[in-house]
């Protein structure tokens, strides 16, 4: 049985079609849902092998900031629909922190927009969507 729901959320429109999707899924399951936003550790579609500086401090800051208001946003669109959902931010290689965070956390469900901010619409999955469901340990979604 499911009782608890990963939503990996970025802002974009795919991730905020998959949070939808959650809303209405956990009214039949009545699972606990958290949105996760996670700022990357490097720039996007940077390789963690390429070992990139860390961010400076201050634009970190920035990021977060960010993240924050982002999370907000997937808080007041699960409320629309009648849900109450816990939020975190973390920060990391995306792929990285959504399957960590979802092991340790005992989820039983990740979910995910089929693309995220930086997606490229020639491609049928975006590059955290792809490698997320080909290592994650639990169950992933993927929402078109």
């Amino acid at each position: 049985m499911i009782k608890k729901i990963l939503v990996a959320f970025d802002g974009s429109a795919y991730s905020r079609k998959a949070l939808e999707e959650v809303c209405d899924l956990v009214r039949c399951l009545n699972a606990e849902v958290t949105a996760l936003y996670v700022i990357p550790k490097i720039p996007p579609h940077a390789e963690p092998e390429l070992k990139l500086p860390s961010l400076d401090p201050s634009y970190l800051g920035f990021l977060k900031e960010q993240g924050t208001l982002i999370l907000e946003n997937a808080e007041r669109i699960a409320k629309e629909r009648g849900m109450e959902i816990v939020t975190a931010l973390e920060h990391g290689y995306p792929v990285d922190v959504i399957c960590k965070y979802a092991y340790e956390g005992g989820f039983d469900l990740v979910v995910l927009g089929s693309r995220g901010i930086h997606g490229s619409k020639l491609l049928p999955l975006g590059s955290v969507s792809e490698r997320v469901a080909s290592v994650c340990k639990k169950s992933v979604l993927i929402v078109k």
